[in-house]
């Protein structure tokens, strides 16, 4: 086997193309064989939360946000490398125990997690919905990232304050 040019095969093209947020092919797996399927979009911005909450909440940044500032955001975000994209949420996702508890509740729910956004070099509060409109992934990656979040103790925030996102 051939390792030498392996950079310029197909699948590892289109590999690379799917971890930087480009256009790139879908596999499937039908009857035990990969097959091509269909061509992905490349990762854009969704539209960010207009919930009433978030519009009157002194906490949230949702509502001051920018589609300029957004832009910036899911540049830098898929500039990155596949290890940096995952460190970066983990570090812009904090988890809390949860303050209440009702009596006699038989909920697993044991934390309670907020989503921030590196906007001006500062991490601003914003709610879920945001977070992953801005990053164009889906809850799923976020909670798989953050489960091994306590194997990996080098979590730090990847942008510096002279990246785009920080003007």
């Amino acid at each position: 086997m051939h390792q030498k040019h392996r950079e310029t095969w197909r699948r590892e093209l289109n590999k690379k193309n799917r971890m930087l947020g480009k256009v790139y092919i879908e596999f499937r797996k039908v009857n035990n064989k990969y097959v091509q399927k269909e061509s992905k979009p490349q990762r854009a911005m969704g539209p960010k939360c207009s919930s009433s909450f978030c519009a009157r909440s002194k906490v949230l940044f949702c509502s001051n946000l920018t589609e300029d500032i957004q832009q910036q955001i899911i540049e830098r975000f898929w500039s990155m490398a596949w290890k940096e994209n995952k460190m970066y949420v983990r570090s812009m996702v904090d988890t809390e125990s949860v303050k209440r508890k009702t009596i006699g509740s038989k909920s697993r729910r044991s934390e309670t997690r907020l989503y921030y956004l590196q906007i001006h070099g500062k991490k601003e509060r914003v709610c879920l919905k945001t977070f992953l409109a801005t990053l164009d992934i889906k809850e799923w990656t976020v909670r798989y990232w953050l489960r091994g979040r306590a194997d990996d103790n080098s979590v730090h925030t990847i942008l510096s304050p002279s990246s785009p996102t920080s003007k």
